[in-house]
């Protein structure tokens, strides 16, 4: 691994909805029509509602991250367990997961979750917690990927990673 790449990752731990009152977020007219789920659309357009709040270029959405966000998420729903790193899998960490995607790049980081009801209430938790939103307004990325996962009647599992190419 390059020591540019390695230095540039930024993880951070989900958290807890709040409860906050905020308005409902809503997704902008486009987005992506490549088979993602209604909750995957609606963070995605959530998220780049904030970055318009706060003056800043939206994401664009790239599959290969996509990828990278769906393995998370659906790792952690089968092992029943939200965390950043799972050694037992096969691509146990950001970078490692990113890689096996084949995206190349100069920065990453990732936003994970569980247990919200809803693409709001999610993005509303993120939005809440400093390390989340400092991710979601990230000037410095200009893609994402969403992945969002329930294993039968479990919880929800959420992950988004944000990127920028080499």
């Amino acid at each position: 691994m390059n020591r540019l790449a390695s230095a540039a990752v930024v993880l951070v731990l989900a958290c807890v909805p709040s409860g906050n009152t905020t308005p409902p977020l809503q997704p902008p007219p486009s987005v992506p029509a490549t088979g993602m789920s209604s909750a995957e659309v609606a963070i995605f357009g959530a998220i780049n509602a904030e970055r318009a709040r706060h003056g800043l270029r939206p994401v664009a959405w790239n599959a290969r991250l996509g990828e990278a966000a769906s393995v998370q998420s659906r790792n952690m729903a089968a092992l029943r367990r939200m965390a950043h790193n799972l050694p037992e899998t096969a691509t146990p960490t950001l970078v490692a997961r990113v890689r096996a995607a084949g995206y190349e790049f100069r920065r990453v980081s990732e936003n994970i979750a569980f247990g919200q009801r809803d693409a709001e209430t999610v993005v509303q938790s993120w939005m809440n917690s400093p390390g989340h939103r400092a991710n979601i307004l990230d000037p410095n990325v200009s893609e994402t990927g969403v992945g969002v996962t329930r294993v039968g009647g479990g919880p929800l599992y959420f992950c988004q990673v944000f990127g920028e190419r080499l």
